[in-house]
């Protein structure tokens, strides 16, 4: 569709991406940018990718901010992530470059419900 390659990763058995798998396939497509989508809770697991530890890796592999574009989905727990004191700084303070949240993914409410950032 967007006529780009795509790298299928693999996820540990909790759901959560695999690290070091992610790790491998940026090493082996260096000299390529990179586009990441990261879970705050995927729909069947309710897994949260660490958005902390995909910067450095991004960083151990040589990427530059002007070389990786982050999304960050919250399908199931975008909605019902409770915010810790001191508030969380937003994906952009941290690197990722657009955050999304799906009522639908966790409420399964009869309308869309989206917001993007």
């Amino acid at each position: 569709m967007y006529r780009m390659d795509a790298e299928r990763l693999d996820t540990l058995p909790s759901g959560e991406v695999d690290y070091d798998h992610l790790r491998s396939r940026l090493a082996a497509n260096a000299a390529r940018p990179a586009i990441i989508n990261v879970n705050v809770g995927t729909t069947v697991k309710g897994a949260v990718d660490d958005l902390d530890r995909v910067l450095e890796i991004l960083a151990e592999t040589g990427y530059g901010e002007d070389r990786f574009y982050i999304h960050c989905d919250g399908a199931l727990f975008g909605l019902m992530v409770r915010a810790p004191a001191p508030p969380p700084r937003l994906p952009g303070e941290r690197g990722a470059r657009e955050g999304a949240w799906r009522g639908r993914g966790c409420a399964c409410p009869p309308v869309l419900s989206e917001a993007w950032l």
